[in-house]
């Protein structure tokens, strides 16, 4: 019995020697096929760090426009025969906008051009065909995160417009009188059919509207010429021109003692300039009781949204403000004493 525990215990040895020697004869065959690791130099990065992938036409969503809408340039942008920085420019809105003599025009205002392609992708820009200007081209829409943001406002005919905004408060069944001859057209446009031109200071009845067409505010009113009744579609006004009044203006009390606003118009650049040491509120919404967004420092630069409107005695502008983080809101004119907005460059005469 004891020589079969022995036996035993010998063959248990020899299976465990054998074993043993096979996994060391395995570990150097792995040893002679693995790359011995090289030295490592101080300062050598323990990784090589992968470069960002550059991604080429990348464009931030477009501007909600469409082919045939109205839409602001901003002074100084060029037109291009191409949709690419590269393209030979056809135009710019400031060297290229003369008046009929061929000189330069003094005032720095926003180009209007009509839509007739796009957006397309390129050097990563939106880019737009437009016409209407001496030569039609394509133009960069800008992007929001750089320095000025984007080069166009608009559209101007969309039935939600920014420009489309009323100066005074106007309303269906209120009221109102002519302060020039003013044509009551068939649609709301300045191609519809004129039914009669209204003699100024003729009271008129607003019975339905508004409409925003062709950039402009239009009511369906009623009007007696010559003791004959008319209905039909007039303009409240242009951008500087106001043709309809409320009967109870102006009234200090009402909030509605508005001077002639500045002319300003829709996608022109704009600055913060006041003469006093307070910075001028930027609110959510026309008028001193709503909410304040920022406080805007003298010189801040902005492109005009829409507007004027007459709230709280002041005329009231939406402006988008020129920073990497652009911010929309309105902003009151001031009064003439202390204009708080100008359309001139403030660095410009201050050399």
């Amino acid at each position: 019995m004891q020589r079969q525990i022995g036996l035993i215990g010998i063959g248990l040895c020899a299976m465990l020697g054998v074993m043993m020697l096979l996994m060391s004869m395995s570990a150097s065959v792995q040893a002679q096929f693995r790359p011995s690791p090289a030295p490592y130099i101080p300062g050598t990065p323990i990784y090589t760090p992968i470069a960002p992938t550059s991604l080429p036409n990348v464009c931030y969503p477009p501007l909600p426009f469409k082919v045939g809408d109205l839409i602001y340039i901003e002074p100084g942008v060029n037109l291009r025969n191409m949709a690419d920085l590269s393209g030979a420019l056809a135009w710019n809105t400031i060297y290229e906008n003369r008046d009929a003599d061929g000189n330069v025009l003094d005032e720095t205002r926003a180009v209007a051009v009509i839509v007739q392609e796009g957006p397309v992708c390129s050097d990563s820009y939106n880019w737009w065909r437009v016409v209407g200007t001496g030569n039609p081209g394509w133009v960069a829409e800008g992007r929001p995160d750089m320095v000025g943001g984007y080069f166009l406002t608009g559209p101007q005919i969309a039935e939600s417009s920014a420009a489309c905004q009323s100066q005074f408060p106007l309303a269906v069944g209120k009221p109102v009188e002519l302060v020039f001859n003013v044509r009551i057209r068939q649609d709301p446009s300045l191609s519809g059919r004129t039914k009669t031109v209204v003699p100024f200071k003729t009271p008129i009845q607003i019975i339905s509207g508004p409409r925003c067409i062709e950039a402009r505010v239009w009511w369906y009113v009623r009007a007696s010429v010559n003791n004959f009744p008319y209905e039909g579609w007039m303009a409240e006004g242009e951008p500087d021109q106001q043709y309809l009044l409320p009967l109870d203006l102006p009234s200090t009390a009402a909030g509605t003692a508005c001077h002639w606003p500045l002319r300003l118009s829709p996608g022109e650049r704009a600055y913060v300039e006041y003469n006093d040491t307070e910075p001028k509120a930027l609110r959510a919404e026309p008028g001193v009781q709503a909410m304040l967004l920022v406080r805007l420092v003298d010189g801040v630069p902005f492109i005009v949204e829409g507007g004027p409107i007459c709230r709280d005695n002041y005329n009231w502008w939406k402006i988008r403000v020129l920073d990497s983080i652009p911010v929309i809101g309105w902003m009151a004119e001031g009064g003439p004493a202390n204009y708080w907005m100008t359309a001139l460059d403030p660095n410009e005469y201050a050399k």
